[in-house]
């Protein structure tokens, strides 16, 4: 997803010339992110993938690219959901469900701007509740070689008043007793050997 021109101007009159190289490689590379919209019983949604810039602080350049990152996206899903509600005729705005790696390890701005102002009646996206299997936990990123404690990093975004949430959890073998490792035919390694994320399923339903 590409910046709107000159959107990024601001961010750089407020940051240190040092940053400065971190938004000369965001504009020439733009968000990382994606979409597809998807056909399900009672109507089609709008799925949207994500992953922020990583590391910094509160107020870090980090941060503030994250918070310009997310304004983008938002931009462009906002783009969608009116070109579809016109296209439709029903004057229905769809379901949207953003989701990834959103790398809150900061201020919780991004989220904030990836939940708001997407639809014309105010409608908010709400973070899904998904536990780690045989935990309460609600930890996304893991990394032993990392002095950093486990986190929640990862995020799925939706507006409950559209999409009624049936089941959800994360998903990493390392949680998974033997007996199910065997039946899916996995190592309990696997999840560790392919990333330090983890997998956040949701069932979602159209009401």
């Amino acid at each position: 997803v590409r910046h709107p021109d000159g959107s990024l101007d601001g961010v750089r009159a407020a940051l240190p010339p040092e940053a400065h190289a971190l938004l000369d490689r965001e504009e020439e590379s733009g968000v990382p992110a994606s979409g597809a919209w998807i056909s399900l019983p009672g109507g089609d949604v709008l799925f949207a993938v994500v992953d922020l810039q990583s590391r910094g602080f509160i107020d870090s350049p980090e941060d503030v690219l994250r918070a310009a990152q997310a304004r983008a996206v938002r931009l462009r899903v906002t783009e969608e959901i009116r070109g579809f509600t016109a296209d439709s005729g029903s004057g229905t705005e769809p379901a949207v469900v953003i989701g990834g790696d959103l790398n809150l390890v900061g201020s919780r701005v991004p989220m904030r701007l990836l939940s708001t102002r997407l639809y014309a009646d105010e409608t908010v996206l709400s973070p899904v509740d998904a536990e780690r299997i045989g935990e309460r936990a609600l930890t996304t990123w893991r990394d032993a070689r990392q002095p950093f404690l486990p986190g929640r990093l990862d995020f799925l975004l939706l507006p409950t008043t559209k999409l009624a949430v049936e089941n959800a959890f994360v998903f990493t073998t390392e949680d998974l007793d033997d007996e199910m490792l065997a039946t899916l035919g996995l190592e309990r390694e696997l999840s560790a050997s392919i990333a330090d994320h983890l997998v956040v399923v949701a069932d979602v339903r159209v009401r």
